[in-house]
């Protein structure tokens, strides 16, 4: 992730360089993960005047992923027990997300495997309260009440952390009544 945040500041720098982009008004958006990746550029980089955070986590990547991997096992058709045993391989899986996968061998391999993707630990250990006190530009965030990937509770967690904020710009958050993560129309939220 701090790789897509290196890539962000790179855009942001462009535009400031531009003679026709006034650089009072240098806004960065993002969605779901590029949410992340925002805040971590935002964090870094005063030439961004304002952010927009959509669907974006307010946990850390860790406990967002087992939520998931918890949504997805109740939804199901699995026997209880598989799903118990599943979910209890992935808490082992992700019980320290910096930690080397391979050391863990009473995880199965395909899920060593995937733990030891670089971007896969970036995301596991990525935790927006660490990054927000040392955001300091306005924040708008946008959540959908049906999104099942990005629980609409991490909207507000993001606004008390960004309410929260010393010295801070101030904080918008717009909640959109039935559509999902992709802020598209949707009865049930799921994909």
């Amino acid at each position: 992730m701090a790789d897509y945040a290196e890539d962000l500041g790179a855009a942001v720098k462009f535009m400031n360089a531009r003679k026709d982009v006034n650089r009072r008004f240098v806004a960065v958006i993002g969605h779901s993960e590029g949410g992340s990746v925002a805040m971590i550029t935002a964090s870094r980089d005063k030439r961004i005047t304002a952010l927009g955070l959509v669907a974006t986590i307010g946990v850390t990547g860790a406990e967002l992923n087992m939520a998931q991997v918890t949504h997805a096992m109740e939804r199901s058709k699995r026997p209880e027990a598989e799903r118990r045993r599943r979910r209890s391989s992935f808490r082992r899986k992700f019980r320290t997300p910096c930690s080397p996968a391979r050391a863990r061998e009473d995880v199965p391999a395909p899920l060593r495997k995937q733990a030891d993707i670089p971007w896969f630990k970036s995301f596991l250990s990525f935790d927006p309260a660490q990054l927000m006190s040392r955001i300091r530009q306005p924040i708008l965030i946008v959540q959908g009440l049906l999104d099942t990937q990005v629980d609409p509770a991490n909207a507000d967690r993001l606004e008390q952390m960004a309410r929260a904020r010393k010295n801070a710009g101030p904080v918008s958050v717009v909640k959109v009544e039935g559509v999902n993560h992709l802020l598209v129309a949707a009865v049930s939220g799921e994909v």
